[in-house]
């Protein structure tokens, strides 16, 4: 019984923390490919405009190489 009310959430929980990574590795892809260093996926920390300037930090054309 105990078991049972606990999967959902343990299945959740897997799901949520093996998520993170390839997420976190498919952002820094993207503002690698616009030319700027992995470190600027740090500027998502700050509050209230952080995620909009790495949202338009993403959304930028590609740099030539």
């Amino acid at each position: 019984m105990l078991l049972s009310r606990l999967a959902p959430s343990a299945v959740y929980v897997f799901f949520a923390v093996a998520s993170i990574c390839p997420g976190l590795a498919m952002n820094i892809r993207r503002i690698r490919d616009t030319g700027r260093s992995w470190t600027w996926i740090f500027i998502a920390l700050l509050p209230f405009i952080g995620f909009i300037w790495l949202l338009w930090i993403e959304i930028q054309p590609s740099a030539d190489s």
